[in-house]
């Protein structure tokens, strides 16, 4: 609305709706992760400062999880153990884990964007991250966003209990393609991932079977 946003609630069945959230900003980008709760985050620019709430549907009442981080994006498991974020500060991108019960914080050895990760079907402190060898200097996240700037990924299986890094896919290692991997899904027993190659926006399967187990 012309005075912020409202997250609702509705009834597919009936009219009725009721009010969750609202805020002066417009911008938010929600992930659902269970029958209660919401991650809401701002629109990610590196120059604006982000933040970072959890949301619960039932009651409305909301807890900040992160805030006042320049660029912020983020993707937590759906356990609410894990949160996966970036930050991007005069041009220097970083990418991070925290573990929400403890709030220890490390550095994500794959400095990617966490749209580019996807959390295991199985266990969830296993998690899939696609990323380049190196990060452009530009001002991402927001160049990325529209098209100025494309990533070269490769793939990694990332275990956050353990920091152990596996390498499942190199750039341009299983075809000729290179991958600007988007809107990565894993199958119940992530046996496939399928994601998005935003370079043309071909949809792609990938066997990880053999890789996972």
């Amino acid at each position: 609305s012309t005075g912020g946003s409202s997250l609702v609630t509705a009834a597919l069945d009936d009219l009725s709706k009721k009010l969750v959230f609202e805020s002066p900003l417009t911008d938010w980008i929600i992930s659902r992760l269970d029958t209660t709760n919401i991650l809401m985050t701002t629109k990610a620019d590196s120059r604006i400062a982000g933040f970072s709430y959890l949301v619960n549907t039932q009651n409305g009442t909301s807890k900040k999880i992160l805030g006042d981080l320049p660029g912020l994006t983020t993707n937590m498991s759906l356990d609410e153990k894990w949160l996966i974020y970036s930050v991007s500060r005069n041009n220097e991108f970083g990418s991070f884990v925290q573990n929400i019960a403890t709030g220890e914080t490390k550095k994500l050895g794959v400095n990617t964007l966490p749209e580019k990760c996807v959390f295991s079907s199985k266990d969830t402190n296993i998690v899939f991250c696609a990323g380049p060898t190196e990060m452009p200097r530009t001002n991402l996240p927001e160049s990325w966003y529209q098209g100025l700037t494309s990533l070269d990924d490769s793939l990694w299986k990332i275990d956050l209990s353990t920091q152990k890094y596996d390498q499942i896919l190199g750039d341009r290692e299983e075809s000729e393609e290179s991958f600007d991997m988007i809107k990565l899904e894993i199958s119940p027993n992530d046996d496939f991932m399928l994601f998005v190659n935003k370079k043309d926006l071909t949809l792609w399967s990938l066997d990880i079977s053999d890789i996972v187990r």
